[in-house]
């Protein structure tokens, strides 16, 4: 990207729209040499227009590199094409993960909270793992602590796969440690359901505790397990939360964020 910024820039005199969707920017950034870091500095301080995907990513750019020119625009969720209705008063509660198998994105501390609470959870939740990463582990852990009763590996999905998932599950999960603003919370949003999620990059302004999910620390097994109980002991609140974050995703459909975009790019080449 930043041969591409240097083409742009400096042969060409193009304008540089930088849109960043990096969930550990803040830790790249203090990882890398020296010599990258001054690129990366140059690269981001002369783009004419950074775009990020929260208020908290913002600040963090604004802060760091001291830019003048930041624009907020939210990731895109698509339109909801089944109506859908959460509820939930008898059964299992069906809890949704979808994203990469890895530390970062918690899955493997819903694993121990599931181990350490194999009595209490089983036959009253099932929990669905999409995605791909670390499977084997996955799989290792479910086999050796039997928790295939409750815990379901179902592979990559996508389409219509992906979609019967969303509608026919109550509540999403992920507990991740770093984050942007992820697409799984974004659909998740518009298919009705609570979100049992952290308040890493932009997440917190998508879920408000019990009001349309369950906030937990990234890393921390027991308030893991105390959102899990949360769902289970009140299931009459998964509509609740459900309709709660149904009106949240209004503001990430297309048209509200390509009329944003539409207006960046037209006010910097009225600029020339």
């Amino acid at each position: 990207k930043y041969i591409i910024f240097l083409i742009s820039k400096h042969f060409f005199n193009k304008k540089v729209i930088y849109h960043i969707h990096g969930a550990e920017y803040h830790l790249f950034i203090d990882e890398v040499s020296l010599k990258v870091r001054k690129n990366i500095n140059s690269f981001i301080k002369n783009a004419d227009v950074l775009i990020v995907l929260s208020k908290q990513w913002a600040l963090f750019f604004s802060n760091k590199f001291k830019h003048k020119s930041i624009e907020i625009v939210n990731n895109i969720v698509p339109f909801c094409d089944v109506q859908v209705q959460k509820m939930k008063e008898v059964g299992l509660v069906r809890l949704l993960f979808l994203g990469k198998i890895d530390k970062r994105k918690g899955i493997f501390d819903v694993l121990e909270s599931v181990k350490q609470n194999k009595k209490l959870f089983e036959n009253k939740i099932q929990i669905i793992i999409g995605g791909d990463g670390e499977v084997e582990k996955l799989k290792q852990i479910i086999s050796e602590y039997n928790l295939s009763d409750t815990v379901e590996y179902v592979g990559w999905v996508s389409g219509e796969k992906k979609r019967e998932l969303f509608v026919n599950s109550d509540v999403m999960l992920l507990p991740s440690y770093n984050e942007g603003l992820p697409i799984s919370l974004l659909e998740a949003l518009s298919y009705k359901m609570p979100l049992i999620s952290t308040h890493v990059g932009g997440i917190s302004e998508i879920l408000e505790h019990k009001k349309n999910g369950y906030v937990v620390e990234p890393g921390n097994i027991e308030q893991i397990t105390d959102s899990l109980k949360f769902y289970l002991q009140h299931k009459s609140l998964i509509k609740l939360h459900g309709n709660n974050s149904y009106e949240i995703a209004n503001r990430y459909f297309p048209e509200i964020v390509f009329n944003q975009l539409d207006k960046i790019y037209k006010e910097l080449v009225n600029e020339y």
